[in-house]
Formats: structure tokens, sequence, C-alpha cells
């Protein structure tokens, strides 16, 4: 058995020692039968004492993976369940999905977040926000003049599900460009991405529901739902997406009501899911009967190819597909939208209307007519190539501290997740950064059990211009190297 442990991590040891055996025995490294070295021979071999054995064992078999009898030993019950190439057709019914909701206002910490930057001179490598420096605010004048001048009613209601111009653009615009059919029965439009996933728990969610997400997440959606009382379960990212033999047994395990997945350039981690990993997905949600909330805000910002988005993919209805124009445009805009089963539109829309009504009715004209007259994909092209040149800059200086932290350069999107090998005073940290003048966003957020973020930190290179992430970098490789 080959087992690593390092005492200078944060990670209790037992904790260390279950995890790789887990991970063993679902990759089929270990299989079913399969008998471990007793307590005392694995901690003489690991140089631990026994009980962080027993503990770990212990933490084994209440996962239902291993067992123990006298005379045995302590041996692997787990079967690896084999995924066949054959294709799962198992229709959905989306009023089977449906719950009471529950929900209570999230932890805010947006809120600290846009203030900062907005209100202090601070260098932001923190918010998920767009650069401002190509902001097409010229364009937008123009279509504004332009709406005005052609008497369109911009400042009144609109129906719940959207503006049903903007719908018919949008419509048209997902098919061209990210292969999505939909009718206007399967369409809406929301106040934001985040007002989609709000709507979707408050609509589907009871307390506890169990929802499968990604390890780590993005920390809004984790916030909204553990605030309905659901409970979260994890499943750890690999580079190519998430580990599906991992995701396959906790879907075997648990009854899994939703799947929630950022496939395209994920927050925090900017890891983009392989093809393979998406369809194979695609396959656990129908086998096990599991709809998935699809999240889109990065996929558009790509910096080599574009990724086929899941619900492109999925030809069962299976996927609720959420995206936003407030990543790709400006958040100001407050323009998002969802695809869906026309069953889950309906629904989303008789809560939408006491929610907000309606999104608003003027950014919807603009952003109508920006896409039509073919300025969002000139937009987006300029907007990946400063992109790009700011995750060059970013990643050119986290090269000082190859030596005591890990990071990948993401090929699209927003961040750059960074683990730091040795141990830091996070909170301290965090204030020493901000007092000379930079903010990040601590790992802890994006965790369901904040302890394991307790080393990763967050850092954004599409806001800030080109000169001043040099010049936090610069401030924040030197904070690190005085903690290190």
């Amino acid at each position: 058995m080959k087992i690593s442990i390092d005492r200078n991590k944060s990670m209790p040891l037992y904790l260390q020692i279950k995890n790789q055996i887990e991970e063993g025995i679902i990759s089929g490294i270990y299989p079913n039968g399969f008998v471990f070295p007793s307590e005392r021979k694995l901690a003489e071999n690991l140089k631990v004492n026994r009980n962080t054995i027993i503990k770990a064992y212990e933490k084994l078999k209440d996962d239902d993976l291993v067992d123990s009898k006298i005379g045995m030993g302590t041996y692997v019950i787990y079967e690896k369940i084999i995924r066949d190439s054959k294709d799962v057709y198992k229709e959905i019914y989306w009023d089977q999905v449906v719950g009471n909701f529950s929900f209570e206002n999230s932890i805010d910490i947006m809120t600290k977040i846009m203030s900062d930057v907005k209100e202090k001179k601070t260098i932001s490598l923190s918010g998920g926000f767009p650069s401002k420096e190509f902001f097409p605010d010229k364009i937008f004048h123009e279509i504004t003049e332009e709406l005005f001048a052609k008497k369109v009613d911009v400042f009144f209601q609109t129906p719940v599900k959207g503006d049903k111009q903007f719908r018919n653009v949008l419509q048209s615009y997902l098919y061209d460009n990210k292969s999505i059919i939909a009718n206007q029965r399967e369409l809406m439009v929301t106040s934001g991405a985040q007002q989609g996933i709000s709507l979707i728990i408050q609509n589907f969610i009871s307390p506890g529901d169990k929802i499968l997400v990604e390890n780590p997440s993005f920390f809004g959606a984790l916030q909204l739902f553990k605030k309905s009382g659901a409970q979260i379960v994890t499943s750890n990212l690999k580079r190519t997406g998430l580990d599906l033999d991992h995701v396959e047994y906790q879907l075997k395990k648990n009854k899994i009501k939703f799947i929630y997945l950022l496939p395209n350039y994920q927050n925090p981690t900017g890891n983009l899911m392989d093809l393979k990993s998406r369809k194979d997905i695609l396959y656990l949600a129908k086998k096990y009967y599991t709809p998935i909330i699809e999240e889109d805000p990065y996929g558009e910002l790509y910096f080599d190819y574009y990724m086929p988005t899941l619900k492109s993919l999925d030809k069962d209805n299976y996927v609720i597909y959420v995206s936003t124009f407030s990543k790709t445009i400006s958040p100001g805009f407050r323009i998002g939208y969802i695809v869906a089963d026309d069953q889950v539109i309906k629904k989303l829309t008789l809560l939408k209307q006491f929610v907000d009504i309606h999104a608003n009715t003027l950014s919807q004209h603009l952003i109508g007519e920006f896409i039509k007259k073919g300025f969002y994909e000139e937009h987006l092209s300029n907007m990946r190539k400063l992109y790009k040149e700011n995750r060059d800059v970013m990643t050119g200086y986290l090269k000082e501290i190859s030596d005591f932290s890990k990071w990948s350069i993401p090929n699209g999107g927003y961040y750059i997740w960074i683990e730091l090998y040795k141990n830091m005073p996070m909170k301290i940290f965090l204030d020493e950064s901000i007092k000379k003048g930079v903010d990040f966003i601590p790992g802890e957020f994006f965790f369901s059990n904040a302890f394991e973020g307790k080393n990763y930190i967050r850092l954004n290179y599409t806001y800030s211009k080109n000169k001043d992430i040099k010049k936090g970098m610069e401030i924040l490789i030197e904070t690190i190297k005085q903690f290190i």
C-alpha cells in the first residue's frame, strides 16, 4: 500500500490516511474483498500512533467502504460499479422533483467585496467582475438613443418570463452559438444568474434534500443551498472535472436531489471539464434519475477553444441551464437567463412574479440590440484577448512562489486557484495584504467544510487593469513570503 502523509499539513493524519484509502477503493486499486494491513502493522509502516489508524478505519466503515471481522482484519466491501456504453433513457417528470421552498437571506460576502472595490483605493484581486477597460459605453449610448428615437417602450413592464423580442434574440443566439435548442416555453429571463439559482432552490429544494456539488464550489451557491436547509454532499475535482467514480458512489449511497456544476472555468478553481467527463456525468444523471443544475457564467470567455455545454449534450431534459451577461458585459445590467423543461420554467415564473415581477426592461432591450447588431461577439473577442494577457501577467508573478505553492494555468474564465503548502494564518495574512492595498478571497468560503480551504486563495485577473495587476502581485508575493 502506498500512502503518504504530510505532518506539516493542517489536515489531521487520520483524515489524510482515510482519504487516500478511500480514493484507492473507489478507483479500484483496492478491489472488493481486499484485506488491509492490521492497525498495528500500518501504524508501524507509517510511523503513526495505532489510534490514528483505528480512527481512519472507523471513518471508512462509516462510509460503508470497509468492514472488519475477527480473524479477517479490515477488508473492502465496496463493489465498483462499471458504467457501460449503452444509452440510458428514462424520462424525467419534473413535478416529482418540485418541493416546498425554504429560504432565508444568505450571508452576503459580496457586499464587503463590492464596497471595498468601489469605495477604497484597493487593488482588487478578489471580486468576480468584468473589466471596465473596454466596456462599449459608446455603443450602448448609441443603442439607447436609437431605442428612444423609435419610441420603444423601455420603461414599463414586460412579461414575467422576459420581453418577448429579447427572448427571441436569446433563443437564436443560444442555437447559433451554444447549440442549445429551446422554444419560448423553455426560456426565461432572470435578474442575474444568482437569482436563477435562488429561484430553483426555492422551488425545488426542501430542508434535508441532498445536493451533490463540486469540492470546492461557488460560495454564493453553497450559501443558498445551506440556507435552504439542504445537505451538501461533495465530490472532489480533478483537472478534467469531477471524480466520476466517487460521484457514482455518492449517487448510489445517497438520494441526491440535484447535481450542481460549473463545468466551464469553474469558480474558484478555473477547471474546465473535458468532453468525456461531460458525457459521463450526463450518463450518471440519467442512470440515477438525478437532474443537473448547470451554471455557466464563464463558458464564452475561453482562450483556446469553446467547450459544449452539458445542456447542448443533454437530449432528455435533465439539465437546468443557468447563465448571465454579468460576467461577459456588466453586472449592472442584472440580466441572466434559465433554459429548462417547460414545466420547470412554468413553476419558476410563478415564483418570480412574487420576487421582482420581471427583469429590468431597459437592460433587456439594450442587450438584445447589442447581440442582434453583432457587437456582442466583437466584445467577447476583445475580452478574451485582454483576460488572457492579464492571466499571463499574474501567472508570471506566481512562478516566484512555485516552491511553496501549487496552481494551474486556466484556459479561460476569471480565476486562478492557489494552494499554499505552509499553514497560513489566513485572517492575519488577508488583513496585512489589505493594509498594503491588495485584496483576495480566502479559500475557506468555497468549501462546505471551511477547514478544507485553510491554505487556499482565489485570485481574479479580469477586473483590475494590467498595470494594477503587476503592482498588486508584487505586493501579494512580498506578503506571502513574509508569512512563509
